[in-house]
């Protein structure tokens, strides 16, 4: 059993590698290698009989009936060319300067997360707005498709963020069993306000990075990001047409997130919902402030998101991406930022006041 178990990963592993549909393999390969496990006597057929109730509780997830509206949404915005005009208009006030047009991706990338909190819908919508403009600027589309996967998935931890709500729901019940594993029969309980305010440095600086990463490339490598032409820079638009150009699609994002606001009923996360259970009260009864321990886990959440081969953020992109852009360079793209993803985490694990400084703060001013 365990070298099928083997067999089947590099069996994955080598069709994502070759290009083949995501769906294609990894639907086709798991039943290829049950009928296999079966003939072997290693696998039982008739728990495939529970797939029709799987399909059917997906079907019936609240929170992924967002995610087709926020594409619709993308959809919307690259069709009426009002994201490339926003993109435009932006990276015009950056003349000439290479790496314009990936700062004000990453800029809308960072608006997109803060309005919709769901990775694959903000992947996806980058993925149709801003990934042809680039590659129409001659961009290099590895470092196009990697800054685009990795934009989309600041939605992981800048506020407000699905995650970060079922994080405070898990570790406040985890706070509260520490405690009162400890004797403690007054527990004090974590407010996701609290997660919020703490994974919002963190998450600055993550833009941050990000877009150091894109001036340190345009400034060793500029013809990878290209700025405007001449003949682009001698029809620069006013201040006032880039502001036309960004009031809709924030009206757009306004008005969608106002639709559905966080009636619907979050879905549960498996990796939260049965590892935060399990690991959280040891380490609060350790001591370790709960503030800081949900701030480290949603970015290194978030990183899961980017780490080839399944990192969900890939698959979005390469349904979005056009056919011109291969899989391996997706891959290859997002390896920077996945350095930088790690880098915000070790400095999380040196400098905890980055998560507990502000809610602290926040806490002092309305308790003096």
């Amino acid at each position: 059993m365990e070298w099928l178990l083997l067999l089947m990963i590099l069996t994955v592993f080598a069709a994502l590698l070759s290009g083949f549909p995501v769906a294609f393999t990894l639907a086709g390969v798991s039943l290829l290698f049950a009928g296999l496990g079966t003939l072997l006597g290693q696998f039982d057929y008739a728990l495939l009989g529970a797939t029709p109730n799987r399909l059917f509780g997906i079907m019936q997830n609240q929170t992924l009936v967002a995610v087709p509206l926020f594409v619709l949404m993308g959809v919307l915005l690259e069709k009426a060319r009002v994201a490339d005009d926003l993109l435009e208009n932006m990276s015009a006030l950056f003349g000439r300067r290479p790496g314009g047009l990936g700062l004000s991706m990453m800029l809308v990338g960072a608006i997109l997360a803060a309005s919709t909190g769901i990775v694959g819908a903000t992947v996806v919508t980058l993925g149709l707005i801003a990934l042809p403009v680039m590659l129409r600027r001659g961009y290099d589309p590895r470092l196009a498709s990697g800054s685009v996967a990795a934009a989309g998935t600041l939605g992981q931890i800048i506020p407000p963020s699905i995650i970060l709500v079922l994080l405070g729901d898990q570790l406040s019940n985890a706070y509260t069993q520490s405690q009162l594993d400890q004797g403690i029969f007054s527990p004090e309980t974590i407010a996701v306000g609290d997660l919020f305010s703490g994974a919002l440095i963190p998450g600055l600086i993550l833009v941050a990075a990000y877009a150091g990463y894109i001036l340190f490339v345009a400034w060793r490598q500029p013809e990878r990001v290209p700025g405007l032409t001449k003949a682009e820079l001698a029809e620069r638009p006013p201040i006032t047409r880039l502001l036309l150009a960004l009031a809709p699609p924030i009206l757009l994002i306004v008005l969608v997130l106002g639709s559905i606001m966080m009636g619907f009923m979050l879905d549960f996360i498996e990796i939260t919902f049965v590892v935060v259970p399990i690991v959280a009260p040891v380490l609060l009864t350790m001591g370790i402030d709960p503030v800081w321990l949900g701030v480290l886990l949603a970015v290194n959440l978030q990183t899961s998101f980017l780490t080839p081969p399944f990192g969900f953020s890939l698959f979005y992109l390469r349904g979005a991406a056009p056919a011109s852009i291969e899989t391996r360079q997706i891959y290859r793209g997002v390896l920077p930022f996945i350095a930088i993803q790690i880098s915000i985490i070790g400095l999380l694990v040196l400098f905890p006041d980055l998560a507990t400084w502000l809610p602290e703060s926040l806490a002092l001013r309305d308790h003096p």
